[in-house]
């Protein structure tokens, strides 16, 4: 029963196909393509299409940097100490840039640095962490 079914529309979508008006009114060469354009506003961003470089001068990002300590005076000249993964150490001042970011207030524990990445600004502070008592020995 279901194959005379299955029969019986075929040849009703097989009739209706063949009897249906043919357009030869186009032709292959009448296509178009149209291109959609963008622009990308580049005024204080990267291309995106440049490889991702690691700082200007191939320093370590923020992120990849571990703060040590910090020389503080009641100022704000201070210097923080951090070193990467590698154990090679920076000292840094108020002003002073590491990739991305730039050391904008030095803490008795830590620091405040401005980051602008792909156009976006943040502000991120690291701070040494306080040992507990067991820590301190």
């Amino acid at each position: 029963m279901a194959e005379r079914l299955i029969a019986a529309l075929s040849s009703v979508v097989a009739s209706l196909l063949l009897s249906a008006p043919q357009d030869t009114s186009w032709s292959p060469a009448d296509l178009r393509f149209e291109r959609e354009h963008f622009t990308y506003p580049t005024v204080g961003r990267r291309d995106p299409f440049d490889q991702y470089a690691i700082g200007e001068q191939g320093e370590p990002d923020l992120e990849e940097l571990i703060l040590r300590g910090v020389i503080y005076t009641p100022t704000g000249e201070g210097v923080i100490l951090m070193t990467d993964r590698g154990g090679r150490a920076y000292r840094l001042k108020r002003g002073m840039r590491i990739g991305e970011a730039v050391v904008v207030s030095v803490k008795p524990r830590g620091a405040l640095f401005l980051i602008e990445s792909y156009g976006l600004i943040r502000f991120e502070e690291l701070e040494i962490p306080r040992l507990s008592m067991e820590e301190r020995g």
